[in-house]
């Protein structure tokens, strides 16, 4: 299970490591307009879609992309 690492700028120390998202790979990841919220999609085989409070290190919402 990969995880997503955020990274402080400009001293690029680990800021928050979100866990438990997809099984195999990300796809894709971004952030909400405002910063709040950051979405991922898994890749092959789950293809998971999480939104994320990642200052919190939560997930709010996890649901498959397909159908």
């Amino acid at each position: 299970m990969p995880n997503i690492y955020i990274w402080e700028y400009p001293t690029f120390k680990l800021y928050r490591i979100l866990r438990k998202g997809t099984e195999l790979s990300y796809a894709h990841c971004e952030f909400s307009n405002s910063g709040e919220k950051m979405v991922s999609l898994g890749g092959a085989p789950d293809y998971t879609l999480t939104v994320w409070d990642w200052a919190r290190e939560r997930v709010v919402l996890k649901c498959k992309a397909f159908g």
